[in-house]
């Protein structure tokens, strides 16, 4: 989940930067069964280069080794009809704990007294939000950016107002204040996947009837067929799936090399 922090002038990512920093927590349940390491806090600089994401800063928190699995189903015998995609969060009792869990470290974490200090609002933001809000491209997204950067830099009462219009359906976090308490159904309301899905053509024993490729990458029942990207991970890493995904691709090129000198 998402929270935005709205920053004082003097605490932005300097616009003529085309980089920004990211950092990150990696933290761990500890609940039995569960692996380490199972949760993140990542913090952004600065979130976008256009609409609001210039003068706002991110902390998130993520469940990096959910239990739950999702489905990917066929829509239509038509091939251009996008299938079904249910992610089927939270469908295992084991992620919604550590859900909130990492939601409180985050929460911890921003009532810090050194990280109050550089944000004047945090806003625990609702499911596709922390997208769709801040990069809105072409002419439409340099407006909102104006319009934006006019509410950020108005007076407090004023600005908290503009923001509760902007960010209908965010939820206020302590801030300044301290004294306003997010609910574990308000935090599990507000999850949204990270956009890092894996495991539909998943490696594995021929026997399993979730396998779809063995160890060589090889569509299991279909001559000279590989799958080579994030669909192949059996289950979900603790990262992001871009690096994985390379270090897939140098084994699959190794692999089918290998194979076709022979």
């Amino acid at each position: 989940m998402f929270f935005a922090l709205t920053l004082p002038r003097g605490k932005r990512v300097a616009p003529r930067l085309r980089r920004f920093a990211v950092a990150g927590l990696r933290a761990s349940s500890r609940l039995p069964g569960c692996p380490s390491g199972d949760l993140l806090l990542f913090m952004l600089g600065r979130v976008s280069p256009r609409s609001f994401g210039t003068d706002v800063a991110m902390v998130a928190s993520a469940l990096y080794s959910p239990f739950s699995t999702g489905a990917v189903t066929l829509a239509s015998a038509n091939s251009y009809v996008n299938p079904r995609v249910d992610f089927r969060m939270l469908d295992d009792p084991r992620d919604a704990p550590r859900v909130v869990m990492g939601a409180r470290l985050a929460e911890q974490f921003l009532r810090e007294p050194g990280v109050a200090a550089t944000y004047s609002e945090a806003l625990l933001l609702p499911p596709g939000m922390a997208l769709n809000q801040f990069n809105r491209p072409g002419l439409a997204g340099s407006l909102l950016a104006a319009g934006a950067k006019v509410k950020l830099n108005a007076p407090g009462p004023l600005r908290r107002f503009a923001l509760e219009r902007a960010f209908a359906g965010a939820k206020p976090l302590a801030g300044r204040r301290g004294d306003i308490v997010l609910s574990d159904a308000d935090l599990l309301s507000s999850i949204a996947p990270m956009g890092h899905p894996v495991g539909t053509c998943a490696m594995g024993r021929e026997s399993d009837p979730k396998a779809v490729v063995d160890a060589s990458y090889r569509v299991y029942g279909v001559g000279n067929l590989h799958v080579v990207d994030a669909s192949i991970m059996p289950v979900i890493p603790s990262a992001n799936t871009n690096l994985p995904t390379l270090m897939v691709a140098e084994h699959a090129a190794d692999r089918i090399l290998a194979t076709s000198a022979s």
